[in-house]
C-alpha cells in the first residue's frame, strides 16, 4: 500500500484520529507518562495534565517520553507506564485519545543506531506511523549535523517532526527542497 503524502493546501491525513472533525487540537509532544523522564511524577499528575489538555480543546494527546526512556530494562517500564496512562484515561472517561510516540534525541554520532532502533521497534514512531519526533542539541550549533540527520531520516522513509522548533532558528534558517517537501 502506498503511503499518502499531502499536496499543497491538502490536510494531513492522520489515520490514528478516531473523530473526524476540523475543530480539534492535537498535542504531539508531552511528557505525561509518569516516572519515565523529566515530566509527570505520578499518575495523579498525569491525569491532571490530561484533564487540562481536554479543557483546552485537545482531542488527541501523544505521550512522547525522551528516547533515553527506551532501551534495555527501561523499555518495558516505559511501555507499561504509557499503557497505564491510556487505560486510566479511558477508565476516568477523559475525552482525549492517547497515542504513543517518543522524543528522539538525534545527533550524527547516533543516527545509524537510531534508525536501527526505529526499524526494530525499540523506539516508537508517532503511533506506529512513519512520523517521528526529532530533537537536536541547541548547544553544539552544528547545522550540518542536524540537516544530515534529517536527510537520513527521509532516506529511510521516516518523516521527521522537529520538537522545539523555536530553538533551532539559526540551524534551519535556510530552506532546502527535498523530493516531496521541505527541510526548514
Amino acid at each position: 500500500m502506498r503511503e499518502h503524502r499531502p499536496g499543497k493546501g491538502e490536510p494531513l491525513y492522520m489515520p490514528f484520529i478516531e473523530e473526524r472533525t476540523t475543530e480539534y487540537l492535537i498535542d504531539i509532544h508531552t511528557h505525561i507518562a509518569p516516572n519515565v523522564d523529566d515530566g509527570s511524577k505520578s499518575m495523579e499528575m498525569s491525569l491532571a495534565m490530561l484533564r487540562s489538555e481536554a479543557e483546552q480543546g485537545a482531542k488527541v494527546v501523544f505521550l512522547t517520553p525522551h528516547s533515553s526512556a527506551f532501551g534495555g530494562a527501561w523499555t518495558a517500564h516505559t511501555l507499561k507506564r504509557m499503557q497505564e496512562v491510556q487505560e486510566t484515561a479511558v477508565k476516568e472517561g477523559l475525552p482525549v485519545q492517547i497515542c504513543r510516540g517518543c522524543e528522539i534525541y538525534t545527533n550524527r554520532q547516533r543516527i545509524e543506531e537510531i534508525l536501527r532502533e526505529l526499524k526494530d521497534g525499540i523506539l516508537p514512531s508517532m503511533n506506529g506511523t512513519r512520523y517521528i519526533l526529532a530533537e537536536f542539541s541547541v548547544h553544539r550549533g552544528n547545522m550540518d549535523d542536524a540537516k544530515y540527520c534529517l536527510r537520513r531520516y527521509l532516506e529511510e522513509g521516516w518523516i521527521p517532526i522537529i520538537a522545539h522548533a523555536e530553538r533551532y532558528c539559526r540551524t534551519f534558517a535556510t530552506v532546502e527542497t527535498v523530493p516531496w517537501g521541505r527541510i526548514s
